[in-house]
């Protein structure tokens, strides 16, 4: 410890060194001094016990001790927590290039658990997470199988779930930052285009395909998506119905003449996935819709946040979800618009002003 100036980093540093491991850990979980977690990190980077290297991996903000932690252990656990590590070393701004031969192995070839913590990594970002989905760059190389697995993994990148945010003050490079950030996003909704028509597409990219943050604002593309994603043979169009339904839930309320265009087609996906986001001032509108498709209707639009934000609108949707509860005896669907009604009037209380 001679090497430490700072006599608070000092005593911090043998207070740990004679704390169990398990204290240390949870201080390193709690620790918002960057400086502190990264003098204390060489103190502590030699210590050769496991949950002292964990709490390291996972929470240190010292770049080289979590390197030299994945490098060093063969312990799958300590590995991933440091891939998880927003400081673990991808290069400027995330650029990973296929010089990093070690990241480059791992999503070509790595365990499950490992490439999941790689791709979404908060630190791995634009450029670097849109050439996963495109299947170049440092993904070129990827068969077709792990370019299923690392693009579905990375669809769970925190980055494509949430607008830009910088950590940064305003400086020359916030415009390209700002710019790859929405390319990622992008090639993530270009996957819909590019992927393989197989049911193993089908099914990943409708657990995932909705959590994208920023949707598209293009009817060209839906329409495109829609006719894509159909096939004749019968276990094929069964998953490729649900994805396009969940599709068509991502389209914005603001594309009213694509909405329109949905709501009269004759696939019943498309209908269902309409009433997930359409938003209307009409309570006509939604008794043609309860008429066409029933309870289908009800469990799409009990979902869709536009439908319970002003009262005329709201009060007449829960006439047709009690309606048609009572016609089967069964209050599921109005005990779920009552809890909608709880969650959405402590978000918006102004919405739900005429209820009191």
């Amino acid at each position: 410890m001679g090497d430490i100036a700072d006599p608070k980093v000092l005593i911090e540093a043998k207070r740990l060194l004679l704390s169990s491991p398990e204290e240390v850990y949870r201080y390193f979980e709690n620790l918002n001094d960057e400086n502190m977690s990264y003098q204390l990190s060489f103190v502590l980077a030699d210590s050769g016990n496991e949950l002292i290297k964990l709490a390291l991996a996972k929470y240190s903000k010292n770049s080289n001790v979590v390197e030299k932690l994945f490098n060093e252990n063969k312990d799958e656990t300590i590995r991933c927590a440091a891939l998880l590590n927003p400081d673990f070393p991808l290069g400027s701004f995330g650029a990973i290039s296929l010089k990093h031969t070690p990241l480059v192995k791992i999503l070509e070839e790595g365990t499950d658990a490992e490439t999941y913590a790689l791709v979404t990594n908060k630190s791995l970002k634009g450029e670097t997470l849109a050439c996963i989905f495109d299947k170049r760059g440092w993904a070129e190389k990827l068969s077709d199988e792990r370019w299923f697995l690392c693009s579905i993994y990375a669809l769970d990148n925190p980055n494509l779930h949430e607008d830009y945010k910088s950590i940064s003050p305003v400086g020359y490079d916030e415009g390209w930052q700002d710019y790859s950030h929405s390319e990622a996003i992008s090639a993530a909704w270009n996957l819909l285009i590019k992927a393989p028509l197989t049911e193993q597409w089908a099914i990943g990219l409708v657990h995932q395909i909705t959590k994208l943050h920023a949707k598209i604002a293009d009817e060209t593309f839906y329409k495109y998506v829609f006719d894509r994603w159909r096939s004749n043979n019968n276990d094929l169009e069964k998953a490729f119905k649900k994805l396009r339904m969940w599709v068509a839930s991502t389209v914005p309320a603001y594309l009213d003449k694509l909405h329109q265009w949905m709501a009269n087609h004759e696939d019943q996906s498309i209908r269902v996935g309409h009433y997930y986001s359409f938003k209307t001032f009409d309570k006509a509108t939604l008794d043609e819709y309860y008429k066409k498709d029933g309870k289908e209707f009800i469990g799409a639009a009990l979902l869709n946040e536009n439908l319970f934000m002003t009262t005329i609108i709201r009060n007449h949707f829960r006439k047709i979800v009690e309606g048609n509860c009572e016609q089967r005896n069964d209050y599921a669907e109005m005990d779920y618009f009552d809890i909608m009604v709880e969650k959405l009037s402590k978000a918006y209380p102004d919405a739900f002003a005429e209820d009191e």
